[in-house]
């Protein structure tokens, strides 16, 4: 790191942002290696800092110092009133964009000179045909015949597919029917097999990385919404011949963070959903991180599942949900056709 600096002429850098930023209340943005060679081998004094901040920061932290600074945790960035943001991290490109959006008008600046190759490849790949050539990598999507024929990367009606990154994998096997949307969305490294003569009206599924999404056969959805945006190596199951209702909603994770205020470790972690076969799931249900729900079982109107359940043939119902009938199943004909 100290060889990066000094080959980005770090001494002039610093001589010339003391003079620019003269009287302006300054918030340094991260800590790890590049700012802690700075803080070595520089005298910051010519600089105004205030604070400095990083995402690693708690409220736990307001009052502590670190560096000799003040410690300006990530949440408490708007109750800071300062006039620049210097951004001490190598790659600051992506972060500076993110940042404008939190830091509204504030100036935000990198701490170090701009590398202009950087800047160039960066903003390079942002034009749509550069984007196209040289951006994500190695995402295979497979639509699987019923004569067992693999077509590669097809034209689907109603189908939505963007992942922005890289090695994910897609296999959606015929016959099937979407009646209106179906959107997959994620970034790098995940996973989807959805098995053959099933039914979608409208399905929402959102992936981070590193998830495994596997829906069975014979199964329905009206409009079901699955969030595995953040937590990876996390995995959604549905078995064979299940039926979902309007306004579902599966969720490996809670999304924010939870965390012990002593320890600081995360108490609410992503976890997996598993669903068994022939699984009716009514109107209003939300099934939650943790969750197991097993064959041949029905979830009532507007639960809450939460946990895992083990005996099937049971109706599921309540906030949050709990057994409250034994010894069932269920039919997809209406009572009148039933008798």
């Amino acid at each position: 790191m100290k060889k990066y600096l000094e080959s980005h002429c770090f001494s002039s850098r610093l001589a010339y942002l003391s003079k620019k930023l003269k009287n302006k209340r300054i918030l340094v943005y991260g800590t790890g290696k590049m700012f802690q060679e700075i803080i070595k081998n520089y005298d910051l004094s010519c600089l105004n800092i205030i604070g400095i901040t990083d995402r690693k920061y708690l409220i736990e932290d307001i009052g502590r110092k670190e560096f000799g600074y003040p410690i300006i945790p990530f949440s408490k960035w708007h109750d800071v009133n300062a006039d620049v943001v210097l951004l001490s991290v190598q790659y600051y490109l992506s972060l500076q964009e993110s940042l404008k959006k939190t830091f509204f008008n504030k100036s935000i600046i990198p701490f170090v000179a701009v590398n202009h190759v950087d800047w160039l490849k960066y903003y390079a790949c942002k034009i749509p045909l550069i984007k196209t050539l040289f951006g994500a990598k190695n995402n295979v999507v497979v639509l699987v015949k019923q004569n067992g024929k693999r077509v590669y990367n097809p034209k689907i009606k109603n189908l939505f597919i963007k992942m922005t990154g890289e090695n994910n994998y897609i296999e959606i096997h015929e016959p099937f029917d979407i009646t209106e949307k179906v959107e997959l969305l994620g970034h790098s490294d995940n996973k989807i097999i959805i098995g053959a003569n099933n039914q979608y009206r409208r399905m929402r599924v959102l992936m981070g990385s590193k998830n495994t999404l596997q829906i069975g056969r014979n199964t329905t959805t009206v409009s079901i919404a699955i969030h595995m945006f953040s937590g990876c190596n996390r995995i959604v199951s549905i078995g064979d011949d299940c039926q979902f209702s309007w306004e579902i909603m599966i969720r490996t994770t809670d999304a924010h963070t939870v965390y012990d205020k002593d320890t600081r470790k995360i108490i609410n972690p992503a976890k997996d959903v598993y669903i068994g076969n022939h699984v009716w799931v009514a109107k209003d249900v939300t099934i939650l991180k943790g969750a197991r729900i097993p064959s041949n079982c029905v979830v009532g109107v507007a639960s809450v599942v939460n946990k895992e359940f083990t005996e099937e043939n049971t109706i599921l119902a309540g906030t949050p949900a709990k057994i409250v009938k034994r010894n069932i199943n269920w039919d997809r004909r209406g009572v009148a056709d039933f008798a």
